[in-house]
């Protein structure tokens, strides 16, 4: 059974402070554990920039799921090491918005903006045959038969961030430049509301798509 990964990266810039990041070696890895779980050929990729603080940016490059391979690996790297380059060399206030804010957008940009479905395993053309007889399988039956076998993992989308390590950055990431006015922290519930809304879940439940943070905050800073 012929199946299809989408996988998309998506990085904040405003946690890639120097050219020492490791946002280049996390995303490798991630890129070669899931090659080798599914195949090259069973994964497709992409990536998107953003900025947590509101800095703007260029539009990424990779505009739609990509084989996994050196041309799209090299794109990638030369996109990050500009966007490193311009971080190192631009300096930049954080903007009245708060960081949960311009992530709720970029996650919602990525969610519409790129062709999540998989007509790998659900197009109905595609005939198996049965020991029962030759017969085909509707599309719906296919695709729960590919998940199953492969433990529940469809779609994949890594957000590669640096994350709240204490109660005043959750306020801060929350709240932006109005968690002065506050003295409680964020339930988490109020987090969910930010960061990700009954519509936006219900966005990724159709799509069948994973959301997994990946902390890329540096463990000096880690308090």
């Amino acid at each position: 059974m012929t199946c299809c990964h989408k996988v998309m990266l998506l990085l904040d810039t405003a946690g890639c402070a120097d050219r020492h990041s490791p946002v280049r070696r996390v995303a490798l890895r991630l890129l070669t554990y899931l090659s080798c779980r599914f195949g090259l050929a069973g994964v497709h990729w992409a990536f998107k920039f953003f900025d947590s603080q509101g800095a703007r940016s260029r539009p990424s490059r990779g505009s739609d799921f990509r084989e996994l391979g050196t041309r799209s690996w090299e794109d990638f790297e030369e996109e990050l090491e500009a966007r490193l380059g311009d971080r190192v060399h631009g300096a930049h206030l954080p903007g009245p918005a708060s960081r949960a804010t311009h992530t709720h957008s970029a996650l919602m940009e990525t969610l519409l903006d790129y062709q999540w479905d998989r007509p790998e395993i659900t197009s109905p053309t595609k005939p198996i045959l049965r020991s029962s007889g030759r017969r085909l399988l509707d599309a719906e039956s296919e695709a729960k038969e590919a998940e199953a076998a492969l433990g529940g993992f469809v779609n994949a989308l890594f957000l590669l961030a640096p994350c709240p390590h204490s109660q005043r950055e959750l306020l801060q990431f929350v709240s932006g430049c109005e968690a002065q006015a506050q003295r409680l922290p964020p339930t988490p519930k109020q987090v969910m509301e930010k960061l990700l809304p009954k519509r936006v879940q219900e966005v990724m439940i159709t799509r069948k798509i994973t959301l997994y943070w990946v902390d890329t905050t540096e463990w000096s800073k880690v308090r």
